[in-house]
């Protein structure tokens, strides 16, 4: 139930305009998003799916979590090149803390890139849906504002994992995107109507999007068992170890965040462009 309710809160601040921006007016940008328009595509497209249609609707919390992942990346990056965190990843509970500290802090760096950024390309898209312009000051704000919304969901994200049910951010991620869920079935809807597909085209998607969502299960969940060998010792009467047990080493063992990242990177120079 907190988790559900925690959910519920990042939908809201994904679906709560920004002040100073004309909801009606965006309706037409979110009907591309929705549609996959190439016009909305590259990297804003791909934070739009993950904030759940935030980035669209120009909501409270527009640039989601991906500010966060992406500091995560680079804080994880330096702990193997730079000595001062590779210090700080051998202190246990107080290093891993000072860890997170220090990707709060770049979280906050990337939004004030990326805060600006996100409204010249959305100015450049719809310039009638804001009210004030591009004005420094509007920015400014907005920035501001965005700036709060991410960390709001970020800190919502950590409650998750401290009192819910656990993997916060990931539980934000999948809830934003099963959100677009309805979209696409009415997308979906629309092309039976209009004949463009039939029920056997449907039912083939459907068959093959589960055998994806099984095997990405099985690869994510598999394991390889590197056997422990421990050795037997005496004391005093009795005798102890001499068991065999098995280090659990993952297949995947960096999830889908290598994924994530690589798109990113792959969708920068498009955006720039």
């Amino acid at each position: 139930l907190f988790t559900a309710l925690i959910i519920v809160l990042v939908r809201f601040a994904s679906n709560i305009p920004c002040p100073g921006v004309d909801p009606a007016a965006l309706e037409k940008f979110i009907s591309e998003v929705s549609a996959g328009s190439s016009s909305s595509g590259g990297f804003m497209a791909l934070i739009d799916l993950f904030s759940g249609g935030a980035l669209a609707h120009f909501a409270l919390g527009a640039l989601g979590i991906m500010p966060y992942i992406t500091a995560s990346i680079i804080i994880q990056l330096m702990g193997m090149m730079v000595p001062y965190f590779q210090k700080m990843q051998k202190e246990g509970e107080s290093g891993r803390r000072k860890m997170n500290q220090w990707t709060r802090f770049l979280t906050i760096g990337v939004l004030i890139l990326q805060g600006p950024a996100y409204i010249a390309n959305l100015y450049h898209q719809m310039p009638t849906a804001f009210v004030y312009g591009n004005s420094f000051g509007f920015v400014a704000y907005a920035t501001t504002i965005l700036i709060a919304g991410t960390m709001f969901i970020m800190w919502l994200g950590e409650k998750i994992t401290d009192k819910g049910i656990g993997n916060g951010i990931s539980l934000i991620i999948f809830a934003g995107i099963v959100s677009r869920l309805p979209d696409g079935m009415h997308v979906i809807f629309q092309y039976l109507q209009a004949g463009t597909v039939n029920i056997l085209n449907v039912i083939l998607f459907a068959v093959i999007a589960l055998a994806m969502i099984v095997f990405v299960v099985a690869i994510s969940q598999g394991i390889r068992k590197i056997p422990v060998q421990y050795a037997k010792r005496v004391v005093g009467r009795k005798m102890y170890g001499g068991h065999t047990s098995y280090i659990p080493l993952k297949v995947n063992q960096a999830g889908v965040i290598p994924i994530i990242f690589a798109s990113s990177v792959l969708m920068f120079p498009v955006t720039i462009g």
